[in-house]
């Protein structure tokens, strides 16, 4: 049973999904059967779809490297182009929260000022690249 999301404030930024790809991982190569991630489901949470996509993907084979999964995803759902600006904007994230050597646990979220304007501007080069198609295929929102 693990908590790979915030409860506390669903739309902010929530780093774990590189850790939990890697606790997958270690998990299958401990002999463990099986996992429980406990997240919301709200239309609007944080990373939502990318998330279950992950965590499904690495349930049924965890060999597969959780990076490769997550660029998957996001080319998929946000298209060729705006998928490569939404991974550099998960790097970015998952990188600032390093960078503050603080607990993360569910009942908090990551809000970092010094964050907020390269993730502003890697996100509105993601908007500017999405097409109409890829907004349509992925639903327009997450």
């Amino acid at each position: 049973w693990d908590y790979p999301q915030g409860f506390h404030d669903l739309l902010a930024p929530f780093p774990s999904l590189w850790a939990v790809g890697r606790n997958l991982q270690l998990f299958a190569e401990n002999g463990v059967k099986g996992y429980m991630p406990q997240q919301p489901v709200s239309d609007g949470t944080e990373m939502r779809y990318l998330r279950n996509y992950l965590f499904a993907q690495l349930q049924w084979r965890p060999d597969r490297d959780y990076r490769e999964v997550a660029d998957e995803f996001c080319r998929l759902y946000y298209g060729e182009k705006a998928g490569v600006e939404i991974m550099a904007y998960l790097d970015l994230l998952h990188a600032s929260f390093q960078q503050t050597q603080r607990p993360l646990n569910r009942h908090g979220s990551f809000k970092e000022d010094a964050f907020v304007p390269a993730a502003d501007a890697i996100l509105a080069r993601a908007a500017a690249q999405a097409t109409e198609r890829d907004a349509f295929v992925g639903g327009g929102r997450n």
